[in-house]
């Protein structure tokens, strides 16, 4: 019985081991699997991100370990199930973690007292959060809107492709509601690392990305009866199993270091891949031979292997590439997007940081990685904000590595001169730089790139010099135009066409910063398209409100509407002039054209012709283009007013639109002609929407202050209460032997 209880509880640890092992191995998030990674490399990442150098000392600090996450916060943030279950069996209850399994030495028997009492004394330090303010429930759709944009999806998103996906699966038996909006408040609290870093999330964000993560039910965190006896165990089994190596920011640091790191090998301790009186890392075999290949290497590795290191270890090669490694991946390049589509790839995907080191100012690069600076507002991905002893080292080998040829000092006979001179190449009767990009937050043109004020504050006067005289070097895919071409200056009436002093000025011009004086063309006048006499004047393009569907009609007697040719409706109306085009013919046709007036009549962007199951039913509202609705596009009269055509189901409709006065107002006249080979029953014209709009007689109507609508001829109307608003709608009659009908309104101003 006895040799038969043995035999059970050996296998037992067989099978305990296997299924550790098959839980996966330890997952870096910046050491991908498409084999670009060197084993050296990938040997010292894996040797400092499993925290190697915390117990075997390092003489050549190659080794560095990062910080650990600080523990202080644990029993506040996380549940204590979940808690219990991990120190169990790190591996299987969160497949790619980087924590080894210390409890390989212990008795099958102990093992579980032993998580008890760790998870007491884990809990019991928690010294904040314990009585955490419940946030207001969060949005599902805006989380996910944030978790798809702002970057979480360059980490934590695995499309089947090659790049891995750190591990969030099993978030939702961590955290509660109020601990993970917490967390993601302020991550390098609890890991310093910054391997989950700040992604200046406003408190409303963390709250509907946390509701997104965590699903509709998330979890109540149920904490630890305190236990002073089992707090006591668990302190002591806190040092005798060397956690204290690698918590020590957090718990007290006692231990004796093991041997160098340097007489590893890899059929001893950790890297055997047996069990025994060390840390189980659950290394695969080609993670086992990187690290031996990199404490095996005598070669002192060079800095940009170094800088490679750091980059892999923060994971920046997510989002960027430089010396031909890292950038986003095929399989998670739709999660990058930008406000500014006409920036076109620059203005949604990372910057290569190749020659980083030369373009950045040193304070600048500084400011990106540990504040996390914008300086692409137009970018919807945010770049984060790190911490961690690898920063300061990081800068220092990018600033010597990457080196530009040094610029000759520029004379000028008064600074005045170049300054003078930078403000009108700047302009838009020099170079144009104000229709690209903004100055001081203000987006002049259809594109809003770099801000020209912040420009000497980012880039050295090496790099600025450099890439205008040949942008195409440093970006192949760069939007922004070489003025000078061979050297050869577009603006010889400015300082002689001498093309270095031109870039020069513009550097002293730049170099005043938010003191810059406003380049010409800052301040457009509005242009105007107005209506000529006898005609009317049309301009089809994008308009507020409605995108580039919009065909805007300009009458002759200065009234003017904006017609939907998607949605088949009147979009707007108004009086006086017509719009300021300036907006798209000045824009590559990216603009919006802006009506010339104040006061503008909006209609609800909806299709006005339906077909309803009873007269006051509610009026749907279409997500998408209604596919029952077909535009089939205008003609034009004598005097160039539009009749516009389209097509619902069987029926063929034109709308035609005329000016009219009426004593001193002014106004259209609307004329809509039905036409079926069928009878249509049920059939609805919806007029307009508003809390303003009333009966004035029975053929009348009032919307707001500043419209009256007129039922001249056709239909049947009426006023359908939905609320706040009501609707005046129009109850068409093609019936049974009468297959046209005629429905004609005026609007008066």
């Amino acid at each position: 019985m006895r040799e038969t209880w043995v035999t059970l509880f050996c296998l037992s640890w067989v099978v305990l081991s296997i299924v550790r092992v098959t839980a996966g191995a330890p997952v870096i998030g910046g050491l991908d699997s498409k084999g670009d990674t060197s084993d050296i490399v990938s040997g010292i990442v894996l040797i400092r991100e499993l925290g190697c150098a915390h117990c075997h000392s390092d003489l050549d600090a190659l080794f560095t370990p990062r910080f650990a996450p600080n523990l202080t916060k644990l029993g506040a943030l996380t549940d204590s199930a979940y808690l219990r279950k991990f120190l169990s069996d790190p591996h299987e209850t969160k497949p790619g973690a980087t924590m080894p399994d210390v409890m390989g030495t212990l008795p099958y028997g102990e093992r579980e007292l032993a998580v008890q009492a760790l998870a007491h004394y884990l809990s019991s330090s928690s010294a904040e959060g314990q009585g955490m303010a419940a946030p207001p429930s969060g949005d599902s759709k805006r989380g996910k809107e944030l978790f798809y944009s702002i970057g979480c999806a360059a980490c934590h998103v695995n499309q089947g492709g090659e790049q891995p996906s750190l591990p969030i699966s099993g978030i939702g038996g961590k955290f509660s509601f109020e601990s993970l909006v917490h967390y993601l408040l302020d991550p390098l609290s609890v890991d310093p690392s910054a391997r989950m870093p700040d992604m200046h999330l406003e408190h409303s964000e963390a709250v509907d990305l946390s509701q997104f993560l965590l699903g509709a039910s998330p979890r109540t965190l149920q904490p630890l009866a305190k236990d002073e006896r089992l707090i006591e165990r668990g302190r002591t089994l806190f040092g005798e199993l060397r956690c204290s190596a690698c918590h020590s920011e957090s718990c007290e640091r006692a231990i004796e270091m093991a041997t160098s790191i340097d007489a590893s090998r890899l059929d001893q301790g950790c890297l055997s891949g047996t069990r025994g009186s060390w840390p189980d890392y659950a290394l695969s075999g080609d993670q086992r031979s990187s690290i031996q290949v990199a404490l095996n290497s005598t070669k002192a590795l060079e800095s940009e292997q170094l800088v490679e290191v750091t980059f892999r270890q923060l994971n920046c090669v997510a989002c960027h590439d430089r010396a031909g490694y890292g950038g986003v991946s095929a399989e998670r390049e739709a999660y990058f997007l930008s406000h500014d589509p006409n920036l076109g790839e620059q203005g949604r995907m990372p910057p290569s940081l190749n020659g980083v080191g030369a373009k950045l100012k040193p304070s600048w690069l500084r400011r990106i990685v540990v504040q996390g600076a914008p300086a692409r507002p137009y970018m919807k991905t945010r770049m984060p904000r790190f911490t961690g002893r690898e920063i300061d080292r990081l800068i220092d080998h990018l600033l010597q590595l990457d080196q530009l040829p040094e610029v000759d000092a520029v004379t000028f006979q008064e600074r005045n001169e170049a300054q003078r001179s930078g403000r009108d190449l700047a302009g838009s009767d020099g170079l144009s730089c104000i229709t690209c990009h903004s100055f001081k937050g203000t987006q002049v043109g259809a594109m809003g790139a770099v801000d020209l004020t912040l420009m000497a504050q980012r880039v050295t006067r090496e790099w600025f010099h450099h890439y205008l005289a040949d942008p195409l070097r440093f970006s192949p895919e760069t939007l922004m135009p070489g003025f000078w071409p061979g050297g050869e200056s577009p603006l010889p009436k400015i300082l002689d066409g001498n093309s270095v002093k031109q870039i020069e000025a513009l550097w002293v011009y730049a170099s005043e910063g938010y003191g810059m004086g406003s380049p010409k063309g800052l301040r457009r006048e509005p242009m105007k398209l107005l209506a000529g006499k006898g005609e009317a004047v049309m301009l089809r393009r994008s308009y507020s409100g409605i995108g580039k569907r919009g065909v805007g009609v300009g009458y002759p007697g200065e009234v003017n509407l904006v017609y939907h040719a998607e949605h088949l409706c009147l979009s707007s109306l108004w009086q006086g002039g017509f719009v300021d085009p300036s907006g798209v013919w000045m824009s590559q046709g990216h603009g919006t054209a802006r009506p010339l007036a104040r006061d503008v009549i909006r209609f609800e962007n909806v299709p006005e012709l339906l077909v309803l199951a009873s007269q006051d039913a509610p009026w749907p509202v279409p997500g998408e283009r209604s596919k029952e609705h077909r535009f089939k596009g205008y003609v034009l009269d004598d005097s160039r007013q539009p009749t516009f055509k389209y097509e619902f189901r069987n029926i063929k409709v034109e709308d035609f639109f005329e000016p009219f006065m009426e004593g001193e107002r002014k106004g259209l006249v609307r004329t809509i002609r039905f036409a079926s080979a069928n009878a249509v029953s049920g059939l609805i014209f919806r007029v307009a929407k508003s809390p303003t709009l009333s009966l004035v007689t029975e053929q009348r109507y009032q919307l707001g202050e500043r419209l009256q609508i007129d039922l001249v001829s056709g239909g049947n109307p009426y006023l359908v209460s939905t609320g706040d608003e009501n609707e005046l709608r129009i109850s068409i009659g093609l019936n049974p032997g009468v297959k046209d009908s005629e429905l004609v309104l005026r609007y008066l101003f």
